[in-house]
């Protein structure tokens, strides 16, 4: 993304990058970006690297290996569980192994979660909030499913052979049905 870039975009040594998709992609320019990365611990850093500008790229990609050469340190571990980048400054970032061998580098942002107005007015609508499968006006059940289901949740969520046994008569003859 051109916000990205924290210095001035150069042309690009390279026209186009291959792998991206089902073709190659454009390269427009080159420059120096900055990323705020968090780990999987929430530990926050920046990581300041060289990068081409790929406008048609569906995400961005950091070359460890350009990263290290610049800073002439670095590290990336990867094993079954988890990969591990060391900075330029010795600092460590952990992130979830991924099959592909691509660490995916979350964002130093998390998108706002929230209720608008409209689903406030939705949520707090007093026959949604009392509803019940067992409620009455549900015509998926049958009365004696519906008291069935009634005492299952009366008794701890017992098993519902043991409960229609329980309510059985001297007969044998099953008085909750399913």
């Amino acid at each position: 993304m051109n916000s990205d870039f924290v210095g001035p975009i150069q042309p690009p040594d390279l026209k186009s990058l291959q792998g991206l998709g089902s073709s190659s992609s454009d390269v427009v320019g080159q420059g120096l970006v900055e990323w705020q990365i968090r780990d999987v611990f929430g530990n926050v850093k920046t990581i300041r690297t060289k990068a081409y500008l790929v406008p048609s790229a569906p995400v961005r990609l950091m070359s460890p290996q350009t990263y290290f050469r610049e800073g002439e340190a670095g590290e990336l571990r990867v094993d079954h569980l988890k990969a591990e980048l060391t900075l330029h400054d010795g600092s460590v970032l952990t992130f979830p192994f991924a099959e592909n061998m691509l660490p995916y580098m979350w964002p130093d942002w998390q998108p706002v979660v929230g209720v608008t107005l409209q689903d406030h007015s939705v949520l707090c609508n007093q026959p949604l909030i009392h509803m019940s499968v067992a409620d009455e006006t549900n015509q998926n059940l049958t009365s004696a499913q519906k008291e069935l289901l009634k005492w299952h949740w009366k008794l701890g969520h017992g098993h519902f052979g043991w409960i229609q046994r329980l309510a059985s008569t001297k007969n044998r003859r099953t008085i909750l049905e399913t």
